[in-house]
């Protein structure tokens, strides 16, 4: 049964060196300290834990006296973090005891109670950390009426290589706007903390900071369709504004609008990702057929591609508009996802 070292005779070092030992008595008030091979001979409640498994048993802290209670209480006071606390309070109550000169009787715990008792405390901890960290420190904060979720933490250099490797791998079964958002939060940090973290391309790509040229005819129009007085000056103020906030955020402010609005499934307006991120004029275009990385795309193949293809980039009614208009909805869309949707159409040929 193998067990954290914990007290003096965990310590080869310590316990075999007669002049240590020496001092160690001298200074705990006894004239010796006991071999490891004397306390063998000792009754379980000469100790201040003993852990059981099955018909084995590990005995620590030996409190078989004053002297060998108080040399226990020392090096307690160095390894006590190694035990989780409901076991800690149990053993430094009976080194007390000890040093005392009383009976110890409640010393005793399954090797099995005490591997639960350290993952709870491990899970505790770790809850604990969590739940200091600030915002700023996790790519992804969900905030609903109900609750807030905080996901994927990035305080640490090690936590957004992880989080890069994760969304790189990953990015596709993520909702659009959550692309973004993790894409700025990840980017950010790294900048900010000036993290030695590769950021791979397509985080890059999700974190777009130019707007659509066309945005405030985007915007004008949803004003002009709008029914509610109350939505349309929400449209215009997002029109006044929309330059004092970063791209990702309007994205997700359109979105919602056109969801009040009742545009958000409508095949005369793009989609709000679509209507606010620029696209990037270095993609070459000849007629209608596109380059994308080293092969030609033709967006009219679009026509003949079956949804489940690009559910993870579109509505159902959404591709719908776009198969109904293929070239021209093409063009419209951002460059990263001209991208993926070329991607996509030449894995599916």
């Amino acid at each position: 049964m193998t067990i954290i070292n914990l007290d003096l005779y965990d310590f080869p070092k310590l316990y075999t060196n007669k002049e240590h030992m020496s001092k160690l008595a001298s200074i705990s008030g006894g004239t010796s300290l006991f071999t490891k091979e004397e306390l063998n001979l000792l009754p379980d409640s000469d100790f201040a834990l003993v852990i059981k498994e099955g018909a084995a048993s590990t005995r620590k802290f030996p409190v078989v006296d004053k002297a060998h209670a108080y040399v226990s209480a020392l090096m307690f006071n160095k390894t006590q973090d190694s035990l989780p606390p409901t076991i800690r309070n149990k053993v430094a109550a009976n080194i007390v005891k000890g040093v005392a000169g009383h009976t110890i009787t409640d010393n005793t715990i399954t090797k099995a109670a005490l591997t639960a008792s350290t993952k709870l405390a491990t899970i505790a901890t770790a809850v604990e950390k969590r739940s200091a960290l600030k915002d700023s420190d996790f790519a992804l904060v969900i905030k609903t009426a109900e609750e807030t979720r905080r996901l994927y933490p990035i305080d640490s250099e090690a936590m957004c290589k992880k989080a890069a490797e994760y969304f790189e791998e990953n990015y596709m079964r993520m909702p659009v706007d959550f692309r973004h958002k993790f894409a700025f939060a990840l980017t950010t940090k790294i900048a900010s903390e000036e993290y030695d973290v590769p950021i791979p391309d397509i985080v890059h790509s999700y974190h777009s900071n130019s707007f659509n040229p066309l945005i405030e005819h985007e915007l004008i129009a949803r004003e002009q369709s709008a029914k509610e007085a109350s939505i349309k000056q929400a449209y215009a103020l997002l029109r006044k504004q929309y330059t004092k906030a970063h791209p990702i955020k309007i994205a997700t402010l359109l979105r919602g609008l056109d969801k009040e609005a009742g545009l958000e499934s409508s095949r005369f307006f793009k989609n709000a990702y679509a209507a606010v991120f620029g696209k990037d004029t270095s993609v070459k275009q000849a007629s209608d057929v596109t380059i994308q990385g080293n092969y030609q795309f033709d967006p009219s193949t679009l026509q003949t591609m079956p949804y489940e293809k690009f559910q993870g980039m579109f509505t159902p009614e959404d591709f719908t508009e776009l198969q109904a208009s293929p070239v021209e909805g093409y063009a419209a869309l951002p460059t990263i996802y001209q991208e993926q949707v070329a991607n996509i159409a030449q894995g599916a040929m």
